[in-house]
């Protein structure tokens, strides 16, 4: 797993977050895991994401093994990566390499 930061442009200002390359794209790893807990019915899925695989590297690699836990499986879970997949309150997971910085 290639591990990236990389910064997005929302309507309310630049975000950098914690994503990996996967199949020439870039998986918002934070985004991912949420959506995959909520897949599984999990009842508060952003919270617990946020917790477990943190959207700042920083915080991901101060979490250790269990967060690199939580990043395999938000990738397992966006498999071959169907662009239409959203996050549990519709935000975007996979962002093609030109929308990145």
């Amino acid at each position: 797993m290639k591990l990236v930061s990389f910064q997005v442009r929302t309507p309310i200002g630049i975000f950098t977050r914690t994503g990996a390359l996967h199949h020439a794209r870039v998986v918002d790893l934070n985004m991912a895991y949420a959506a995959c807990l909520a897949a599984e019915k999990e009842a508060q899925p952003r919270r617990l994401a946020d917790a477990q695989m943190p959207a700042s590297m920083l915080e991901f690699l101060e979490g250790g093994p269990s967060a690199m836990k939580a990043a395999r499986r938000a990738l397992e879970y966006v498999g071959d990566g169907n662009s239409s997949m959203m996050g549990p309150d519709g935000e975007t997971i996979l962002y093609e390499l030109a929308q990145v910085h």
